[in-house]
């Protein structure tokens, strides 16, 4: 056999075996980022539904305890009062990955929420808790 076809199989080999090494946590990513997409639908639902209970409901346990309901609501209201109705919050790039330790999932989404008068970007952090993403924290982008 050529040294240069033992090149070959030998890259093609290890490209096999990173592969097969990688296949199961890319499948759990990609399980995780679809879990993720339908928790921030909901979400975005609900704020644009003024549901702000069930947005609220979707919010993690630190979230919870340093902004309380009244305060979110406040926050909410602010934002239509500057922008006007909300009417639509589209998902941009999201980036869902294991981090810190130990590992724990999160995920990080920039958004736009279209407003009647503006729209306005956040980047919204949420954390996977138990079997459920929750809301860890959000931030508009100036």
């Amino acid at each position: 056999m050529s040294r240069k076809r033992r090149t070959i199989l030998w890259i093609v080999g290890a490209w096999l075996f990173i592969s097969l090494a990688m296949a199961p946590f890319m499948l759990s990513a990609w399980r995780q980022k679809r879990l993720f997409d339908k928790t921030f639908a909901r979400y975005s639902s609900a704020l644009i539904h003024k549901d702000f209970v069930r947005a609220y409901a979707l919010c993690g346990p630190d979230f919870r305890r340093s902004v309380a309901f009244s305060e979110f609501v406040r926050q909410q209201a602010s934002l239509e009062g500057a922008y006007g109705e909300l009417s639509s919050i589209k998902q941009g790039s999201t980036v869902v990955e294991r981090q810190g330790s130990p590992q724990e999932w999160a995920a990080v989404v920039h958004a736009e929420l279209v407003y009647a008068r503006n729209a306005a970007m956040f980047v919204y952090e949420f954390h996977l808790d138990g079997a459920e993403w929750k809301l860890y924290g959000y931030k508009q982008q100036k």
